[in-house]
């Protein structure tokens, strides 16, 4: 396996938990020219925790720091590691550093030494290089994976330059370039390296109920919880009396309803009503409404005319108040825009701005790419973040307030979020 990536991709983290997953029933090697075996469990300790000790003693984890030596006394060295080893796993990192003292031909022919040398054992190697020309190890290898720390931007910096910034985000990527005899259904994913360990992010699908993942109703007495504990971290929960607005970029298509549903399903859990508008969509079957929720989760949609609508909703409003107290609003504004216009869109948020503010309840604001009403409920609302999708994972961001870039996934059927790192 060949891992190719720049400085601070992630590489050796990526190694490291090849071995930390494979250590357990084979043995390994780590063979490195710029880290120290100091160094190496200083960084990443959860190595010797996953490696039982009988393993170290028995199969040696084997880590020669060899920065002075030549690539002849490597090549000595990891022949006598693989006959100890077996058919373990053995890294080079960086296989540049050893490569590059030699010329093509003297390079050439100890990669294909090392590797004669592996398969005479059965033995895995993997090779780690910062080098992205087209190295004739790349063809003699099995695997070859990339990884990149790219920018992802929101779809508004594509128009305001200002955004650009605002809405840029770091985001790390995975690419599998060759497997051979393993067919790639997915050629990239999201991963973070979030408490040193390399996690790839699988693509978020919307099939199973989730659940909330924290029972707080309340984060104190101005805030309400979402029901997300990541999402309250990060955000600070939903203000009483302000706009928490989220916005939908293209990609995501139907990805958002669980999360709505999580925070519906928390707040009417602490015996608070759920008022929500929305466009006309097909829900998922597991979001359908529960007969145990029924009443205290109630949906509006847009009728025939805006007024017709309007009246509709503050009806089902005033019903709701008058039997539960307190009625979180989740509106979706691109139901009113695409029906009756952006002007109409800004009239009904500007009232539910209203409802919110006298009944010191929070409002929950949906808009989509595009609407023209967008950039009004940005400079109205309290809070502010943004579902983007990039590989099939759902990633979320916060323009205000700021925070750095998280994915959405299910653990335990609970949502959460895991940050970007």
């Amino acid at each position: 396996l060949l891992i190719k990536g720049l400085p601070g991709t992630g590489k050796t983290t990526l190694a490291l938990e090849i071995i930390n997953q494979l250590a357990g029933k084979e043995k390994a090697a780590y063979f490195s020219s710029r880290v120290s075996k100091q160094r190496l469990f200083s960084q990443f300790p959860w190595i010797k925790e996953k490696i039982r000790p009988e393993h170290v003693v028995q199969i040696p984890l084997t880590v020669e720091d060899v920065r002075l030596s030549s690539v002849q006394y490597l090549i000595g060295q990891v022949s006598r590691t693989l006959r100890e080893i077996g058919e373990g796993f053995l890294v080079l990192d960086s296989w540049d550093a050893f490569a590059n003292e030699l010329d093509y031909t003297e390079r050439l022919k100890a990669e294909k030494t090392l590797i004669s040398m592996a398969d005479t054992t059965g033995s895995r190697l993997i090779f780690v290089s910062e080098q992205f020309d087209h190295l004739n190890l790349e063809y003699v290898v099995d695997g070859l994976v990339t990884l990149r720390q790219t920018w992802v931007f929101g779809e508004r910096a594509k128009t305001y330059e200002r955004a650009e910034y605002v809405e840029r985000r770091s985001v790390r990527e995975l690419e599998f370039e060759k497997l051979r005899g393993v067919p790639i259904k997915n050629r990239t994913y999201v991963f973070t390296l979030a408490g040193s360990r390399f996690t790839y992010i699988p693509p978020y699908e919307a099939l199973t109920l989730l659940e909330p993942s924290t029972c707080v109703s309340e984060l104190d007495k101005n805030r309400l919880s979402t029901g997300v504990k990541e999402l309250d971290e990060i955000t600070g929960g939903l203000v009483r009396g302000g706009i928490f607005l989220i916005e939908i970029e293209h990609g995501v298509g139907l990805r958002y309803l669980p999360l709505l549903h999580v925070i519906g399903r928390h707040t009417s859990s602490s015996e608070r009503a759920v008022l929500a508008l929305l466009n006309f969509i097909p829900l998922p079957t597991f979001l359908e409404e529960k007969p145990e929720e029924r009443g205290i989760l109630s949906i509006v949609y847009p009728e025939e005319t805006y007024d017709d609508t309007a009246v509709a909703y503050v009806r089902e409003y005033e019903s709701l108040k008058h039997r539960y107290g307190e009625v979180l609003e989740i509106i979706d504004l691109d139901a009113i825009e695409t029906r009756f216009g952006s002007r109409r869109a800004v009239e009904f948020l500007i009232d539910a701005i209203s409802r919110g503010f006298s009944d010191k309840m929070p409002v929950i604001v949906l808009v989509k790419g595009g609407m023209v009403s967008s950039g009004i409920a940005s400079r109205l609302a309290s809070q502010h973040i943004i579902l983007k999708e990039m590989d099939g994972t759902l990633l979320l961001y916060g323009v205000s307030p700021r925070t750095g870039l998280y994915s959405i996934v299910s653990e335990d059927r609970k949502m959460r979020m895991i940050p970007i790192l």
